[in-house]
């Protein structure tokens, strides 16, 4: 039988991404981090927020990361997406937050870490747990272990929730503008989805809302 044909029969009995989730449950919002949330430099933007050190994976060819450092350290600027502390304090207590990247968790961790000020994110969720379908990173949402149509996920890259469509939100891709409001404007689809029993009408009315404008 070819791989193709096994691989909806093997996923429907992998354990799923996350445990089990505290009763009564709340929705889920998966936040992409590159781009959605924060703004990575691998050179000295003239502004940045932080910087994080990475440990430059041992089967990656030195040349690649001109910009490390010392003892085969990578550096990173990092640049917080405007927002994003309005964000999480206003998800914080009404959902239950997963950050889902598809960035490795030597690079993410330290990262999250520094934006996650008062530890309100539940769970990581990182590359090796998305799915790799012609070179891209898939982000299936039907492995995470949660009711499909209580999940939201918010991505700059459309093909990441290709697979569940309906379940996600696109943001523009943050490229380090002090000015931008991309999280801010979300806010106002997070007090409406907060009424909704089914995250993915919640979706549906805030983007044809938009249409309008």
């Amino acid at each position: 039988m070819s791989p193709n044909y096994l691989a909806p029969l093997l996923s429907k009995y992998l354990a799923p991404l996350l445990p089990l989730q505290d009763l009564p449950p709340k929705p889920t919002v998966f936040l992409d981090l590159d781009k959605t949330l924060i703004k990575s430099f691998n050179t000295q933007p003239p502004t940045f927020d932080f910087k994080v050190q990475v440990l430059r994976p041992p089967r990656m060819p030195e040349k690649i990361y001109k910009f490390q450092s010392f003892l085969g350290r990578m550096t990173y600027y990092i640049s917080r997406r405007p927002g994003i502390d309005e964000l999480l304090s206003f998800l914080h207590g009404k959902y239950e937050i997963v950050i889902f990247t598809a960035s490795t968790k030597e690079y993410a961790d330290p990262i999250i870490d520094k934006i996650d000020k008062y530890r309100v994110i539940s769970y990581r969720l990182y590359r090796n747990s998305c799915k790799i379908v012609d070179g891209k990173c898939i982000k299936d949402l039907s492995r995470t272990g949660r009711n499909i149509k209580r999940l939201i996920i918010i991505d700059d890259k459309l093909s990441s929730f290709s697979l569940q469509k309906n379940n996600g939100i696109q943001v523009s891709a943050f490229v380090g503008d002090p000015g931008d409001k991309g999280l801010l404007q979300l806010l106002k689809f997070f007090e409406i989805a907060v009424d909704f029993e089914d995250m993915r009408e919640a979706a549906t009315c805030y983007l044809f809302s938009l249409l309008k404008i």
